[in-house]
């Protein structure tokens, strides 16, 4: 059980490193705790937190050494005077999850639960809505990532999947939004890749299905849609754009796979050669 904890925390450390690479699909700044938490001193966080585990699932892991008052978050989820709780971490998977604790005065409920890691949250009270991103890391042997954005209404708690982007494992990403520039391909097999390079090789015998053909996750039939986010020029000359493809394009072939919170359709994230398109 040891490893298995180890191997949760080694992962998380991994993934919190690398979230600043994502932030160029986020409509928002990544969250600042420190602006959004409520003040409150070890003695009332920990009285909360006595209702917190008296939830089955909490309760199960009140003595585990890599679960702190870290992963516990106080924040005002409504607009009563009640304290809530955002949880970020481990809950009895592989996969840590972001699970929201709604204060009802005489215990906590769960209105929230999903896997993955939340990395912005923002209130707009005059439409009662929390919208915030999740990321859906893989586990196990998965290496397609999604960032989901969610809105909550909290007046009639409903949540609602208001947009989905997955890339796969090993993607690089530009550090800002230089561009925008909607297009369309012009050619069949259109493809999209990892990095900002041509590479075509072919996966050995020994490969696993996500080596796919060389930096190739997905091929495109003629007349996709996109937009394109930032460039970059290889050695050869070859203008290559960082593209958001939309979730209605029609794939030939790819390695992309659905992630743990639904099934919806999702937007296609990697680097296409500019070469055969067309701006619109």
């Amino acid at each position: 059980m040891r490893i298995l904890f180890t191997t949760i925390l080694t992962f998380v450390l991994f993934a919190n490193s690398f979230c600043k690479e994502w932030k160029i699909l986020l409509d928002n700044n990544l969250v600042d705790w420190t602006e959004v938490e409520v003040e409150l001193s070890e003695e009332e966080k920990n009285k909360l937190l006595e209702s917190v585990y008296e939830i089955d699932m909490f309760g199960e892991f009140k003595d585990n050494e890599y679960i702190t008052d870290r992963n516990f978050h106080f924040v005002h989820i409504n607009e009563d005077d009640l304290v809530d709780i955002i949880y970020y971490g481990f809950a009895g998977s592989e996969s840590n999850r972001t699970i929201f604790l709604e204060n009802t005065g005489e215990n906590f409920k769960i209105i929230i639960d999903l896997f993955g890691e939340i990395l912005t949250l923002e209130k707009k009270l005059d439409t009662k809505t929390l919208f915030f991103h999740v990321t859906n890391y893989p586990c196990c042997a998965g290496y397609t990532y999604h960032v989901e954005k969610y809105s909550y209404n909290y007046n009639t708690n409903k949540l609602f999947l208001d947009r989905k982007i997955a890339w796969i494992r090993g993607t690089e990403f530009p550090e800002n939004k230089t561009i925008s520039k909607n297009f369309e391909t012009e050619h069949e097999l259109y493809r999209l890749r990892t990095k900002p390079i041509i590479d075509n090789k072919v996966p050995n015998k020994n490969s696993t299905p996500h080596d796919g053909v060389g930096n190739i996750v997905v091929e495109f039939a003629k007349g996709t849609k996109g937009i394109a986010l930032a460039e970059s020029t290889d050695e050869t000359g070859r203008v290559w754009w960082f593209v958001i493809i939309s979730k209605t394009a029609k794939t030939e072939s790819s390695i992309f796979h659905n992630g743990d919170n639904n099934k919806e359709s999702y937007e296609f994230a990697g680097w296409m050669s500019s070469r055969y398109v067309k701006e619109l």
